[in-house]
């Protein structure tokens, strides 16, 4: 189940991790989750870069481009 899936990440394909991560603060910032940026960064930080995408889609709803 998606945390927030109010918040729509559209990401092109193929995206790297700056992109996704820079998407995803900017998402936080505009949804005004300011107060989750720790819980995210430690779920990014705990399941690695290879699951990148697994963590964000836990946390928002992804849209690919």
């Amino acid at each position: 189940m998606v945390k927030h899936p109010e918040v729509i990440i559209t990401l092109p394909k193929n995206s790297d991790a700056y992109v996704i991560i820079i998407t995803c603060l900017r998402a936080i910032k505009n949804h005004n989750l300011g107060s989750e940026l720790y819980d995210f960064a430690n779920h990014i930080k705990k399941n690695g870069h290879n699951n990148l995408l697994k963590s964000v889609s836990y946390w928002f709803t992804i849209k690919s481009i």
